[in-house]
């Protein structure tokens, strides 16, 4: 599979299809991570779906392959249990369903 074809796809298919919160829950998502030098303007910026996101951080580990990039992407798909140690992992869909009913929760 070429990852960075995949992720550059993903990326240009919300490029040209821009989603803002009025749409649904979004997630700002640096197009080339902080970590590789990427900058907080907005030419660096997206707004994707939180199962997009996660996706794009599994693929910027599989393109990258170093320590920051599958750090960010086991905090996103890790849910902490209090008090137990214990923790769950999760996948990109119950990590969507998730951030949609906490931001409907809290909004």
């Amino acid at each position: 599979m070429n990852y960075a074809a995949t992720y550059c796809a993903l990326i240009s298919k919300r490029l040209r299809n821009p989603l803002t919160r009025d749409d649904c829950y979004v997630e700002r998502h640096h197009i080339i991570p902080k970590s590789e030098g990427g900058k907080d303007e907005p030419d660096n910026l997206v707004n994707l779906t939180a199962r997009e996101h996660y996706v794009a951080h599994l693929l910027l580990a599989r393109i990258y392959d170093d320590c920051p990039m599958w750090c960010a992407l086991k905090m996103m798909g890790v849910s902490n249990r209090r008090n137990t140690g214990r923790h769950n992992h999760i996948g990109s869909r119950l990590y969507d369903h998730a951030k949609k009913e906490a931001a409907r929760h809290y909004s």
